[in-house]
């Protein structure tokens, strides 16, 4: 089912790891420092029996190899092990790989390709927090592409279901609060209250909640900083600024931190040039992953 007209650049569009966003944020969140990978390393290098561990253990070269945007490398990897972990590592490597494209074809694939592995780990094991994020963010992607009420319904739901295992989690708390935030922009507080349950204030509260646990994570400051941009509400500004500034205190150790620090930059650059708050919007926008849907 599809709800969302396309509004310019505010469209339903997931970021991370967040990884985190994210997400975009969304799955970034926690990830390990740089190291080399290798795709060709026999398999008992350098990698943990997933036999032997929980089905969700995300290897570290695997992590490694995604904080130094070794897309290609996970992909191959993550999905030879048939193993949950590996599952995620590949699914957020597929959305990382195409998150700043221009080719909405491209995206489109990932999104699909990203879900059904996504869905693949949470066969195998559907009660691990970084593989409930993981399809959260995936679905969250798809929602946006398809404008599809269903998937994003379905991301709102591993992500409750994530924040019942784990109300504390910073990655959750945050994540949770740019799917409200997403929601908002895409929809509206109205229609976004009314279809989705989403709220402005409680993007903001998960956030402040997630700071709080994790007050050091640039990934969280800087996601936070550019949503509450987004927002175009000047009462809001003095706090993005603030968040940021934060985000820049920081050493980079992933292209997903180094990618959001010049982000940081580029915002903190035109508000400081005066740049009006609906102006500061459309550029927090421009700099968003997924853009283009």
């Amino acid at each position: 089912m599809r709800i969302f007209p396309r509004r310019g650049r505010r469209v339903f569009a997931w970021s991370r790891r967040a990884l985190i966003g994210l997400i975009l944020l969304i799955g970034a969140f926690g990830s390990g420092g740089v190291a080399a990978f290798d795709p060709a390393l026999p398999d008992d290098a350098g990698l943990a029996d997933d036999s032997a561990s929980p089905s969700h253990f995300l290897p570290d070269d695997l992590l490694a190899a995604y904080d130094a945007g070794q897309w290609d490398a996970v992909i191959a990897r993550g999905t030879a092990m048939q193993s949950a972990g590996g599952f995620v590592m590949a699914s957020r490597a597929f959305l990382a790989s195409v998150m700043y494209d221009d080719q909405p074809d491209q995206q489109k694939q990932a999104a699909q390709q990203a879900v059904d592995w996504a869905d693949r780990a949470l066969a195998l094991d559907a009660d691990a927090i970084e593989i409930l994020l993981q399809a959260a963010a995936s679905y969250g992607v798809r929602a946006q592409i398809n404008r599809s009420l269903s998937d994003a319904m379905a991301s709102k739901r591993f992500l409750e279901k994530a924040y019942e295992i784990d109300p504390d989690d910073p990655r959750v708390l945050a994540s949770f609060g740019f799917w409200h935030g997403r929601v908002i922009l895409g929809a509206g507080s109205f229609l976004g209250g009314l279809f989705f349950g989403a709220d402005r204030d409680q993007a903001i509260d998960l956030f402040q909640r997630s700071l709080e646990q994790d007050p050091d994570n640039l990934l969280i400051h800087a996601g936070f900083g550019r949503l509450l941009l987004r927002f175009g509400k000047a009462r809001l500004r003095p706090l993005a600024v603030d968040h940021l500034k934060q985000s820049l205190l920081y050493a980079a150790t992933s292209v997903h931190e180094q990618r959001a620090q010049e982000d940081s930059r580029i915002l903190l650059e035109a508000d400081a040039a005066g740049a009006t708050t609906g102006q500061l919007a459309d550029l927090a926008d421009q700099r968003a992953p997924f853009k283009q849907t």
